[in-house]
């Protein structure tokens, strides 16, 4: 629909994770994990698409690439 092949989406949830366990970890609060996760990766993402994605609109290959190493990128 957009013209957008993007790989990350498993990187995008593991980092949900990451942050919910940290926000847990720090305060104890799950259901505070719970809101703040997802509106964090949310946010990321809307800067992701205009600052990385829009430039490469149609050049799928070049989509591929940048997914992948924003995902290789999220394991170290």
């Amino acid at each position: 629909m957009m013209d957008v092949v993007n790989l990350a989406h498993g990187a995008f949830y593991m980092l949900g994770a990451y942050i919910a366990l940290t926000v847990v970890q720090r305060t104890g609060q799950f259901w505070l994990a719970l809101a703040i996760a997802p509106l964090l990766v949310g946010a990321l993402g809307l800067v992701m698409e205009p600052v990385l994605l829009r430039r490469l609109r149609g050049r799928h290959l070049d989509q591929v690439l940048l997914t992948i190493a924003s995902l290789s990128s999220s394991r170290t």
